[in-house]
């Protein structure tokens, strides 16, 4: 019964921007495009690490030998 509650890192526009290393216009691009999600509270965005991890991954292609 004693469930740990892990709180999710949650970034606003900017600091998600900073994180994939990218600009503000970029990341708002993303999120208008609905390419990474978003939770919406009140009229502020948030954007969680792990939305923007999966899609890192899901994005990246590998390097392949000429």
């Amino acid at each position: 019964m004693n469930e740990i509650i892990t709180k999710p890192n949650l970034f606003d526009v900017a600091g998600a921007a900073d994180y994939m290393n990218i600009n503000d216009r970029m990341m708002r691009r993303l999120i208008e495009q609905r390419k990474i999600q978003v939770i919406k509270i009140g009229k502020h965005v948030r954007i969680a690490q792990a939305d923007i991890d999966s899609y890192l991954k899901s994005n990246t292609r590998e390097v392949r030998e000429l």
